[in-house]
């Protein structure tokens, strides 16, 4: 992730590869290339100054690429 995305912020990496471990577990259909979109996302949100902070801003990334079955699930 951090070679695709350099300009992202650790804390955001993080608690991206944090959410494609955890999918991986549960055998959930998001790769690598999801998860760079997630961090994009999560960084725009960032600096448009949307959230509060990277675990907000990767959550409402993760909102918008997850159903709410698999939110529940991953219990974010």
């Amino acid at each position: 992730l951090e070679s695709q995305v350099p300009f992202a912020e650790e804390e955001v990496l993080n608690y991206v590869v944090s959410f494609l471990r955890a999918a991986h577990e549960r055998d959930l259909r998001y790769t690598v290339r999801d998860g760079i979109n997630v961090v994009r996302y999560a960084m725009k949100v960032l600096r448009r100054q949307e959230a509060e902070g990277p675990e907000e801003a990767v959550t409402r990334a993760l909102r918008l690429a997850l159903s709410p079955e698999e939110l529940d699930e991953l219990e974010l």
